[in-house]
């Protein structure tokens, strides 16, 4: 569908790196994707969903910094609550 929609290949096989995160626009739509390796980790999760959340809060403005630090905290934590179950 990435590839369909937005023109990009978000099948990413990149060696022994074991996560990535990728963002496609196309028009107004934006999406993020995240890659994970069957071998990925907890680690590996936690590490992705700052690069996502990074991504995201950069893209409305905010820069990580002590006055922000809690939203990041928080959006991390939910975005790794809806991913983790996808670790084998």
């Amino acid at each position: 569908m990435v590839k369909h929609e937005f023109g990009e290949d978000a099948d990413m096989k990149r060696g022994s790196v074991r996560g990535s995160c990728e963002w496609y626009k196309n028009r107004d739509i934006v999406v993020g994707v995240m890659w994970l390796h069957e071998k990925a980790d907890i680690g590996h999760l936690v590490h992705e969903c700052f690069h996502m959340v990074h991504e995201f809060m950069q893209s409305l403005g905010f820069t990580l910094a002590d006055s922000s630090e809690e939203a990041y905290a928080y959006l991390i934590q939910h975005m790794f609550k809806k991913t983790k179950g996808l670790l084998k």
